[in-house]
């Protein structure tokens, strides 16, 4: 009786599900990816209404989301009971926030974010700055292939509902209009060794202001 050699076999389980209990830390939060980011109604087009996507957070101003001017303030968020001065930004790695009260200094073009990674609590030792939310943002990246993207967005008086005051009060809807436009495009500067991405993004408002004029005897007194 002889004893043969057998052939060795292997073998790969891989499994898309996702573990029920991180083990790992106790951070909690949640990520938004690119696709999510851009297909979510976001009022400006401000990034920082996807913050208010995850479990603890409010915004105690939600009419500053309106500002994604440079040097406007943005509109931040409340996690947990943590104020806004005491969150983190970061994109791609760099601090962006503003140095005075520490809210949001730079507001990114939600069509250039690859991921946003919102950490609302037990964040761990490599996040610091502040104890509140840490808002880690990555933008995408180029590849050896062209892409990108545009868009147009408009908002007219006539498309937004009455608010509740004015409904009561019989007032007309207040005058706005607003376009915002702008786009992404990405791709190889030198082919498997350097990659580029471009982004903008242009709001431009139009509201009528209304202005007493002296009659012309007044004038001329």
């Amino acid at each position: 009786m002889a004893l043969k050699v057998g052939s060795s076999t292997s073998s790969v389980v891989v499994t898309d599900t996702a573990p029920i209990l991180n083990t790992e830390n106790a951070t909690t939060g949640d990520t938004i990816t690119a696709a999510s980011a851009t297909e979510v109604p976001l009022q400006a087009r401000n990034f920082s209404s996807l913050t208010l996507l995850v479990a603890g957070a409010i915004s105690p101003n939600p009419m500053a989301l309106d500002n994604v001017g440079r040097g406007a303030y943005n509109g931040g968020f409340f996690v947990n009971g943590n104020r806004e001065q005491t969150n983190n930004y970061t994109l791609d790695g760099a601090d962006i926030n503003e140095a005075i009260d520490n809210y949001i200094g730079y507001s990114p073009n939600v069509d250039a974010l690859g991921e946003v990674r919102i950490i609302t609590g037990n964040s761990t030792a490599e996040y610091g700055n502040a104890n509140g939310g840490q808002v880690v943002m990555v933008t995408k990246s180029g590849t050896n292939q062209f892409h990108g993207n545009a868009f147009f967005f408009g908002e007219n008086q006539n498309l937004n509902a009455t608010s509740w005051n004015a409904k009561l009060t019989g007032a007309p809807r207040p005058p706005f209009n607003r376009a915002m436009f702008g786009g992404t495009f990405g791709g190889p500067v030198l082919h498997d060794k350097l990659f580029s991405l471009w982004t903008t993004r242009e709001p431009v408002s139009i509201t009528p202001q209304w202005k007493a004029v002296r009659w012309s005897q007044r004038r001329t007194g």
